[in-house]
């Protein structure tokens, strides 16, 4: 007989330890108990989301003033509702966009939708293969050299914590009449304390998207859109929102939105306690052989200020084992289950939630798993696969054409008629409308080998413009 799916998730939480999202790891601190007396309707005394006027928006009051934003409203379908909102309510078709060539798929699937044009800025790249982040001078160059572009849009932090120069920025930004927009999906808790890195909502962003459940304890899908605009295009974007997200918001996530703000933003003796059990973490794996722990880092160089330390990242290029090897190692031998793993790293996600007892465990497992490792004499060379691929067509002509599906082996030179995005952390690879290369096809392939979930390419196949 199969197993139901609540059965079936209800276990992996007793199992498995979750260094991974959603933030509220398995239900280990929590604001609510039972969900059900509070899932409700849009009837007297509950308010209407899209129209507020009593309890919702007191509550969104409430967070817009603990955000120090203009306006601030729940998201109830993930971050990508509040990023493809944003794309189609402050741009017309044909506008040209500035986009970090790192965003999230929803930022394409955005600019698809709406008929944009995106001009892109490529990210830095780490001395650890790694994707870093964006120099404000390329951005400041770009606008300079495209005079029509209405808005850039990029990502910070990134999936691994690594943050940008977001003041400096937005500073250039409105110095070309020009609204910046972060998508600061993993950095939600970032406003929670004084200690963690600067928000964007703080450093001059025009719009911020927070996706809560990444690193707060919140059901996954839920989220905040911050606006600092003007009104009319504020009722613009709020108008778009209204059309494409649900018309049933959940009660559930906007409950539980609203009290973790309340219970959890601002309380420095909580988050100092926290950050010093991470810094104990951290401390413990300094010295081990094999295995590098990256906590803090910060190279200008790289388009990087500061890390998230609730990012936790492990690189092997010193070791025998590649990333994939380690995280299965880690879940087999002691029922611990990473965020994320490629050939040359590791990515754990720390949050409120993780006890001390949990954090000790974890780093011990480390380390232990460390000693049974024989360092590497010449460290392995690293190369992140971030190819300039050529535009052909605008992504949303890309989207109208016929196309078919061929073999990988074959479609070298082809334009791609969707996107091929490694998942996690879903940037894409390839927009629709480019050229797929020689590179990426021997990427593909190393992912393949190393199990890596691959969207946009199955049975060895992709689509192509006929």
């Amino acid at each position: 007989m199969n197993k139901n799916l609540y059965s079936h998730l209800k276990k992996y939480h007793h199992k498995v330890y979750p260094m991974h999202m959603p933030g509220h790891k398995g239900g280990r601190y929590r604001f609510i108990e039972d969900a059900y007396t509070i899932d409700v309707t849009e009837v007297p005394g509950t308010d209407h989301l899209y129209q507020a006027s009593g309890i919702l928006k007191e509550s969104m009051d409430h967070i817009a003033k603990m955000y120090g934003t203009k306006k601030s409203i729940f998201l109830v379908n993930g971050s990508t509702m509040g990023i493809i909102s944003v794309i189609g309510g402050i741009h017309e078709a044909e506008d040209t966009v500035l986009v970090a060539r790192n965003c999230h798929q929803s930022v394409y699937h955005g600019i698809t939708l709406f008929k944009l044009k995106p001009l892109y800025i490529y990210p830095e790249v780490t001395q650890f293969g790694l994707v870093g982040g964006i120099d404000p001078r390329k951005v400041e160059e770009a606008l300079i050299a495209n005079p029509k572009i209405l808005s850039f849009i990029m990502t910070s932090p990134t999936y691994e914590g690594f943050i940008s120069d977001v003041e400096t920025i937005a500073k250039i930004c409105h110095r070309y009449n020009v609204m910046l927009i972060v998508d600061e999906a993993h950095g939600a808790h970032l406003p929670f304390s004084k200690s963690l890195p600067d928000s964007a909502v703080n450093l001059g962003a025009d719009i911020v998207i927070h996706s809560m459940h990444k690193t707060l304890p919140t059901f996954t899908q839920s989220a905040l859109l911050h606006l600092n605009l003007e009104k009319e295009t504020e009722r613009k974007v709020l108008k778009m929102l209204q059309m494409l997200q649900t018309s049933s918001p959940s009660y559930v996530m906007m409950a539980q939105m609203d009290m973790c703000i309340r219970q959890l933003m601002h309380q420095e003796k909580l988050w100092t306690s926290h950050s010093k059990n991470l810094e104990k973490v951290n401390n413990s794996l300094i010295k081990m052989k094999s295995i590098r722990s990256l906590s803090q880092y910060r190279n200008i160089g790289e388009g990087i200020v500061a890390k998230d330390p609730y990012k936790h990242v492990l690189l092997f290029e010193k070791s025998n084992i590649t990333g994939h090897d380690f995280n299965q190692i880690l879940r087999k031998d002691y029922n611990i289950q990473l965020e994320l793993s490629s050939k040359i790293h590791a990515l754990g996600f720390f949050s409120i939630a993780d006890r001390k007892s949990d954090l000790i465990s974890y780093a011990r497992a480390i380390k232990a798993i460390d000693k049974k490792l024989k360092p590497l004499i010449k460290p392995l060379k690293v190369a992140h696969c971030f190819d300039k691929n050529e535009k052909v067509l605008e992504p949303y002509e890309a989207f109208s054409q016929k196309s078919e599906r061929i073999p990988i082996s074959q479609g070298l030179d082809r334009i791609a008629a969707g996107m091929i995005t490694p998942y996690p952390p879903g940037i894409p690879m390839v927009v629709p409308g480019e050229k797929i290369t020689k590179g990426l096809i021997q990427q593909i392939h190393k992912w393949e080998e190393e199990g890596l979930e691959i969207l946009g390419y199955e049975e060895n196949k992709v689509d192509v413009i006929l």
